[in-house]
């Protein structure tokens, strides 16, 4: 991800990740700093706990990290035909 971010750094990039987890929190925090660097980068967390985790450690600004869990599943697909 950190490779897409650097080769378009003005491009507006949405992440879209199920679930954020990290082994050791010196990576979450570096990956934080990373990220917060652009500001065209946006985070969808699918659950509270990824979403809380962005919060947390400052991915971004609040208004670039959203919660939206199981977007599919809202899709109305019964009026089509």
């Amino acid at each position: 991800m950190k490779s897409l971010v650097k080769e378009y750094p003005d491009n507006k990039i949405v992440f879209l990740p199920n679930t954020l987890t990290y082994k050791n929190e010196k990576t979450v925090r570096s990956d934080a700093i990373f990220y917060r660097n652009y500001k065209n980068v946006f985070f969808c967390a699918r659950e509270k706990n990824s979403y809380d985790a962005l919060i947390k450690y400052e991915y971004q600004k609040n208004c670039n990290i959203g919660l939206y869990p199981d977007m599919a599943l809202f899709l109305d697909e019964s009026k089509k035909t």
